[in-house]
């Protein structure tokens, strides 16, 4: 399972997804960049790529599936719709 640090649906239905380790590395690059005005580009970079490491956590990323609606098939997720009741009703 790929790791992900943040999800936005599109329009169309189909969903923007943005990997943790590259969001990671991409904040870690800038933070470095900032960091280097006080010569610590090195001290900004170790702070961008740790600045989200809890989103690692299984309970995290099973967090962001569900409460997104990335995942539809997490029965449990807050405000989601039960789908799969309507079939097994009328599927008999």
């Amino acid at each position: 399972m790929d790791r992900l640090a943040h999800v936005k649906q599109r329009d169309d239905g189909t969903w923007d997804r943005h990997p943790l380790e590259a969001h990671l590395l991409s904040v870690s690059g800038i933070a470095g960049e900032f960091a280097a005005i006080f010569a610590s580009a090195q001290w900004g970079q170790l702070a961008g790529l740790w600045h989200d490491l809890g989103k690692y956590r299984p309970e995290f990323q099973e967090y962001i599936r569900s409460v997104s609606g990335f995942d539809a098939h997490i029965e449990t997720a807050p405000g989601r719709v039960k789908h799969a009741i309507a079939g097994a009703i009328y599927g008999r």
